[in-house]
């Protein structure tokens, strides 16, 4: 970790401990751990970094990477965020050290663990230097780690709190991995040598340490805690390729990929280049398709329809050139239903369609009566649109179609006039009426 000093002359060593031992009594930041370094032989003026990667798994800084990609950061920008990064990692370091009363990193890492729940305190420590910096979440484009110097407010994208936390297993060489959830990813550390395993969101740096034991309240967690469902976890059925799976080294890049580009408009050729160098990579195989469906569904709803096709046929060919690593869903079959529609051919429209509705329906299960349900996606929103549009509406197109496309476009007085419009039309045979079915549509 330290680089020994060179023996030429001890003069120069023994002046610099003399004042590391007064600035202790002083107040000088960790003068008492850096006397303690210095007397084991060791530099006490850089910070306790390590350059030999033994238990982190790979030997940059999954953040310097993230940086590196993400084109709206300046070369400045990048430094400046590398720097504070590097300065909550050097706080943690120099924690670490007085904490266990070691000089060395790696020691101090094994000395927490054999500690009952220490591991834990890493993580709230980690969690404290944010908060004294003045960080902030915000789920917002381009918002970056970025602290001001005079700790004023700094808004910070949650999935960069996964890579500063990296960034700090990085630099102390800290054994951690990333594990994703159907929502994001989290970390995982484990005791190096050992078999204790703790896991840390991120995301909840601001959370008390004694949080309420609930997915959203808590810092740190058993291992089990996502998969398990405790505390409110909805895990889809199936669920997505790799979910609660730690990533393996090699695919590190990818998820880093994945986090900078669904932060901005996605670059779906990068991204398509990235999966043909890494045909396994789950994570952005899943952006990529669902960037490219996205796009298909606003040229559908513009009718530039020359895009929907090659946006439909890009898809089918990521789905037959990655079958393992496409969703469970046909929402993409949206495209085709309103492709199909467009040329005339309602029986190959209405099949279409059908693969949408047909999924989508069963993951919702029984409807009741004016359950507010908003559209799992853009597409199925486009594929309920279509629906009603296209087809010989019954009572049950209420609580499927319409009631879903209230709940989602309710502010909005044309969708609302026309989804009333539709509602007459499926309620026509019932005694019931539209007002009383939805208030809303008193006037439409």
């Amino acid at each position: 970790m330290f680089e020994a000093p060179e023996r030429r002359s001890l003069a120069p060593w023994v002046i610099l401990a003399g004042v590391l031992l007064a600035g202790a009594v002083a107040g000088v930041p960790h003068a008492g751990v850096r006397a303690r370094v210095l007397l084991a032989g060791h530099d006490p003026r850089p910070p306790p970094f390590t350059e030999v990667h033994v238990d982190f798994p790979v030997d940059t800084s999954p953040f310097a990477a993230a940086l590196a990609l993400d084109d709206a950061a300046t070369p400045e920008a990048r430094a400046r965020m590398l720097t504070a990064a590097d300065a909550v990692a050097g706080e943690l370091g120099w924690w670490l050290l007085s904490e266990t009363g070691t000089t060395d990193v790696h020691a101090a890492e094994s000395a927490l663990w054999a500690r009952d729940h220490d591991p834990d305190a890493l993580a709230q420590r980690w969690a404290r230097e944010l908060r004294v910096a003045g960080v902030y979440s915000r789920p917002a484009f381009g918002v970056h780690f970025d602290p001001a110097p005079d700790h004023s407010p700094t808004y910070v994208h949650p999935d960069e709190l996964l890579w500063v936390f990296l960034h700090v297993a990085w630099r102390l060489d800290l054994r951690a991995s990333v594990v994703p959830s159907p929502v994001h990813w989290y970390v995982l550390l484990r005791e190096p040598g050992g078999a204790g395993v703790r896991g840390v969101e991120t995301t909840c740096f601001r959370c008390p340490d004694d949080a309420e034991p609930s997915v959203g309240l808590r810092l740190t967690f058993a291992e089990d805690f996502y998969p398990s469902g405790v505390g409110g976890i909805r895990n889809p059925e199936p669920l997505p390729p790799g979910t609660y799976v730690e990533v393996a080294p090699d695919a590190l890049a990818g998820i880093t990929l994945a986090s900078v580009e669904r932060r901005s408009v996605p670059d779906l050729p990068r991204l398509a280049a990235h999966l043909r160098a890494h045909p396994t990579d789950a994570g952005v195989a899943e952006l990529l398709f669902r960037s490219a469906l996205d796009r298909g569904v606003d040229a559908a709803r513009a009718g530039r329809w020359d895009e929907v096709t090659v946006t439909a046929e890009a898809l089918a060919e990521l789905r037959r050139e990655h079958p393992d690593l496409a969703p469970p869903h046909r929402d993409d079959r949206v495209l085709d239903a309103a492709l199909a529609f467009h040329a005339g051919d309602g029986t190959a429209a209405h099949t279409a369609l059908r693969r949408v509705l047909s999924y989508r329906d069963a993951e919702w299960g029984p409807v009741e009566a004016g359950k507010a349900i908003a559209p799992g996606s853009d597409a199925h929103d486009l594929a309920l649109w279509l629906a009603l549009e296209h087809g010989d509406l019954g009572p049950s197109d209420w609580n499927l179609r319409v009631v879903p496309l209230l709940t989602k476009h309710h502010g909005d007085p044309v969708a609302v006039d026309r989804l009333c419009g539709f509602g007459r039309r499926a309620l026509q045979t019932t005694t019931s009426t539209v007002e009383d079915a939805y208030p809303g549509c008193a006037g439409h």
